[in-house]
C-alpha cells in the first residue's frame, strides 16, 4: 500500500479517510456552519490585488487588504510504499506543485480561492516551468472526468485521488475554508472543481509579467476563469455548490523561495 503526502513550506497535512455512507460526526458537525459562513459579497478594497466573479449569479470579490495577503508558492508532493502517512518508508513518485492562495488560510473560517497548477517533474526549475505555462494562454479545469485510478489503488489512495490529491494534470480551482477552533482545528474544508464536471471550464493568463526584484522573483498575473464547484461527498453533501462565472484575478506576488 502506497501513502501520499502533501507538503508544503514548514507544514505537513493529512487527513481522516472515510466511507461517503459513513459520514464523519465531525464533518457533519463543522461543515454546515462552513457552508453557512461563506459571504457572498463583494466589499472593494484598495489593494490592487483581487479576485472578482459571479458565483451563483451573485457579484463576489475579495481584495487583499481585506481577506489577507495573496501567496505563490511551490509544494512538494510524492507517495511512499509506506502504508501510513509517514515520510519514512521508500518515495516512488515524487513531482511538485504550485499554489496560489487568494487570502489568508490560516483565520477560522475565512473563506478564499485556491488555484493549483498542473504538477510537473521534481527535477524540473520551477521558474523554467512557469515561463512553460505561461506561453500557453488558455488551459483546461481539471474536473471529475480527468481522475485516473492507478490499477492496484487501495481504497484510502482511491479517496485521496479523488479529493485532488493525485498528480494534477491541469488546473484545479478549490474555495477552501479552515477550522481552528474546534479540538480537531486545523482541517481545510475544500469546495472544488474536481469533484463534479468541468465542462465549459476554462482559465486564461490575460497577462503575465516576470520581474526580478531585490527580494525575489515576482509574477504579475491577469487571470480570467470560469468554473464550477462542487461538494465533496465526505462531508455528507454531493453535487453542484455554485458556477463560478466571470473571474478575474489581478495579481501581483512574490514567488515563495526565489
Amino acid at each position: 500500500m502506497r501513502a501520499l503526502i502533501v507538503l508544503f513550506p514548514f507544514i505537513l497535512f493529512s487527513s481522516c479517510l472515510n466511507e461517503p455512507d459513513d459520514i464523519n460526526p465531525y464533518f457533519a458537525e463543522i461543515y454546515p456552519i462552513v457552508l453557512e459562513d461563506i459571504n457572498i459579497t463583494c466589499t472593494q478594497g484598495e489593494s490592487d490585488n483581487y479576485i472578482a466573479a459571479q458565483i451563483k449569479s451573485m457579484e463576489f470579490c475579495h481584495y487583499e487588504d481585506i481577506v489577507g495577503a495573496f501567496d505563490f508558492s511551490p509544494v512538494s508532493k510524492f507517495s511512499t510504499a509506506s502504508p501510513n502517512m509517514s515520510t519514512s518508508g521508500s518515495v516512488i513518485q515524487a513531482r511538485k506543485g504550485l499554489v496560489l492562495t487568494l487570502g489568508d488560510e490560516n483565520t477560522h473560517l475565512n473563506e478564499h480561492f485556491v488555484i493549483n497548477f498542473p504538477d510537473f517533474e521534481s527535477n524540473f526549475d520551477v521558474v523554467d516551468y512557469l515561463d512553460s505555462i505561461f506561453m500557453l494562454s488558455n488551459h483546461d479545469i481539471m474536473g471529475m472526468e480527468d481522475i485516473q485510478i492507478p490499477a492496484g489503488a487501495s481504497n484510502d489512495e482511491i479517496i485521496l485521488i479523488e479529493s485532488g490529491s493525485g498528480y494534477l494534470n491541469n488546473f484545479l480551482i478549490e474555495i477552501n475554508s479552515k477550522d481552528s477552533v474546534t479540538e480537531t482545528g486545523g482541517i481545510v474544508f475544500s469546495i472544488s472543481t474536481i469533484f463534479g464536471s468541468q465542462e465549459g471550464s476554462f482559465l486564461r493568463f490575460s497577462e503575465v509579467k516576470k520581474t526580478f526584484e531585490v527580494d525575489g522573483i515576482y509574477y504579475n498575473m491577469i487571470i480570467e476563469f470560469q468554473c464550477d464547484l462542487y461538494h465533496w461527498p465526505q462531508y455528507g453533501y454531493e453535487g453542484l455548490w455554485g458556477s463560478v462565472r466571470e473571474g478575474r484575478i489581478h495579481a501581483h506576488v512574490k514567488l515563495r523561495g526565489t
